[in-house]
């Protein structure tokens, strides 16, 4: 349980840095 949590979080975190990226080559 607690290792899907973890990796669900890494993942929501990779999400967050992609968008950030594309935000800034968009800009």
């Amino acid at each position: 349980m607690e290792a899907a949590v973890e990796s669900g979080e890494r993942i929501a975190q990779a999400i967050i840095k992609n968008d950030f990226y594309l935000h800034e080559l968009m800009s």
